[in-house]
């Protein structure tokens, strides 16, 4: 709106209507990964992984935290994805920060019974990384994970070994 001053008093010169739309939810387009909602945990080669999966304030975004615990070593290594809903592709997709200041982008779709991950991103050296991550579930209490067609700098690197992933507790 705009107003200006004629005469002392104040009128309307000019005024313009904005549409305010309600709210958007991405909740409906992020339920599909609700299985994921939860605790996991699993052995890897290095050792332990822990992972916790929460629906993030709102619902508009799935927020993953993976702690990796080294055998002998006790330190913790924490990675976190943050899962969400990108209009702009209609499109599932993910952001991951690892612990040693990597980072990944991925876009999700699902394949018959699993989700396939493709991510692209760069180590903390700014060396490029590619791979997809594959999600299967077996059951509400279990799924398999495997990273796969994976290259660092352009170089192919072997696939994963699959690890089974178990529930923690009651499914949320």
């Amino acid at each position: 709106m705009v107003v200006q001053n004629q005469k002392g008093r104040w009128q309307i010169s000019e005024a313009t209507e904005t549409r305010i739309s309600a709210p958007v939810s991405n909740y409906e387009r992020l339920r599909e990964l609700g299985w994921l909602i939860g605790s996991w945990k699993t052995k890897t080669p290095a050792g332990t992984a822990v992972v916790k999966v929460e629906w993030a304030p709102g619902k508009n975004f799935i927020r993953s935290t993976c702690i990796t615990s080294t055998e002998p070593a006790t330190i913790e290594k924490v990675d976190t994805q943050i899962i969400g809903w990108d209009a702009r592709s209609s499109s599932l997709v993910s952001w991951q920060f690892g612990y040693h200041g990597n980072f990944a982008y991925g876009k999700w779709k699902h394949k018959g019974n699993d989700w396939i991950v493709d991510l692209a991103g760069a180590t903390a050296e700014g060396v490029s990384t590619r791979s997809s991550d594959v999600f299967s579930p077996k059951s509400e209490s279990q799924f398999v994970w495997q990273s796969i067609n994976r290259a660092d700098a352009g170089e192919p690197l072997p696939d994963t070994q699959p690890l089974t992933v178990d529930r923690i507790g009651e499914k949320k």
